[in-house]
């Protein structure tokens, strides 16, 4: 059976949930059934590490903002991988399904990841013309498919639902192994709340901060400490905003992590503030 050629396209794999879901999206597909491909128009990013085993791995040249309307180029590069589909995530719709079309490319498919909330009358308006050239997109939610056919693609094309999912062996509930407490200098009995995302604005981080300030004035007991893997935009506004508000000591921004499954191990609480949420990985 001759395998189809699917070629994935993002702006890049640094951090977030939905490069986490696209890494897993391509170690996770079926390589007798499908030849995979990747392309990032900005740089490949962390979730890129070892996906070289289960895709080629493209980067885009250096495009001119003029290319959004005619990007040639783009459609010169995939016109050379020549897929039989391609594949495109949130931030990249219009100019890749243009440069698809171009290219000739027979299907073109888009999954998007979230939204903005509130949702701009001309982001709509842009992602309806690329849902004309689109044959399904995809929303990660029931709610958001509803938005995207309600609001966004109004009927250009086919709209379908598929949660995001995770590998359910490798996060299943394990015993806290104290790593984290040791590394942080903080008792055994310190209750730690705790997150995981990207640092950005619509992830809402601030009001996470401003939260747990409160919540430490009106604590009783050992008190809890706010613990936050990831980065972004943002951390040194968060870092500044819990001096501000007495918190500093107590609010810790560890950056980029790679063991995720032994600080979820370690919350006793896992809080989440985003503003907009497509499915939170």
């Amino acid at each position: 059976m001759k395998r189809r050629r699917v070629l994935h396209v993002v702006q890049n794999l640094n951090y977030g949930g939905m490069e986490r879901v696209m890494a897993d999206l391509i170690q996770g597909l079926d390589r007798d059934r499908y030849e995979l491909h990747l392309l990032t128009l900005q740089y490949r990013g962390r979730f890129s590490a070892g996906l070289d085993t289960s895709a080629l791995l493209h980067e885009a040249s250096p495009q001119p903002r003029w290319t959004f309307l005619y990007p040639r180029k783009l459609a010169d590069q995939i016109r050379a991988i020549a897929p039989d589909l391609v594949h495109t995530h949130s931030g990249v719709w219009f100019k890749v399904s243009l440069a698809a079309r171009m290219a000739g490319v027979p299907r073109v498919v888009h999954t998007e990841h979230g939204r903005k909330n509130p949702d701009p009358w001309s982001d709509r308006f842009i992602d309806w013309l690329a849902a004309r050239r689109t044959d399904t997109v995809v929303g990660v939610s029931p709610q958001l498919a509803e938005h995207l056919r309600a609001r966004v693609t109004r009927g250009a094309c086919e709209v379908a639902q598929i949660p995001n999912g995770i590998d359910t062996v490798l996060y299943s509930p394990k015993p806290d192994s104290g790593a984290i407490r040791r590394e942080l200098g903080l008792p055994p009995d310190t209750p730690i709340i705790g997150s995981i995302g990207r640092l950005e604005p619509i992830k809402g981080y601030d009001v996470m901060v401003q939260a747990f300030a409160g919540l430490r004035r009106r604590w009783s007991g050992v008190p809890p400490v706010l613990v936050v893997a990831g980065d972004g935009s943002e951390r040194a506004q968060l870092g500044a905003l819990a001096a501000e508000l007495g918190v500093a000591a107590e609010v810790h921004l560890l950056g980029w992590r790679d063991d995720p499954t032994e600080l979820l191990a370690s919350y006793a609480l896992f809080t989440r503030s985003s503003r907009s949420e497509g499915t939170s990985i």
